[in-house]
């Protein structure tokens, strides 16, 4: 998995078909936490391609996100059942498919400049995550 904070207000985490780490996790929630502190506003964007973090990693995300917008993109049934789990917890979050990307924008009401961040944000860390991933493999 992969987060960074774009444009001061906007965390966004890409993760493909792999649950993410106890550390990995724990990184993300408190780049989160810390980002609300400094910045008002703050919104959350998650893409994955199935990779869902833990009860306990939910649990934790629910705890540190419950007020803030929250969008997840994915085609996967897992994640967006886990994000429905979410919102019973409270959680502002909503799924939304992979073809959904300018809806999940508009939930979280990004600007114009906001937008093109997080679609260069958003390409970055997939392109990182597939060459890691291939990595692994090769080593194998």
């Amino acid at each position: 998995m992969r987060f960074m904070v774009v444009n001061e207000r906007l965390v966004i985490f890409v993760n493909l078909a792999s649950a993410p780490s106890d550390s990995e996790w724990s990184a993300y929630v408190d780049a989160v936490r810390s980002r609300r502190r400094k910045q008002p506003g703050v919104r959350i964007l998650a893409i994955t391609e199935g990779g869902a973090p833990t009860a306990k990693q939910r649990q934790a995300a629910a705890t540190v996100a419950k007020d803030l917008p929250c969008a997840v993109i994915s085609d996967s049934v897992v994640a967006r059942t886990i994000v429905t789990a979410l919102s019973w917890l409270g959680v502002n979050v909503k799924s939304f498919s992979a073809s959904g990307t300018d809806r999940a924008f508009d939930f979280l009401e990004l600007s114009s400049a906001e937008r093109t961040s997080a679609t260069t944000a958003i390409a970055a860390m997939r392109l990182e995550l597939v060459i890691s991933r291939e990595r692994l493999r090769n080593k194998r």
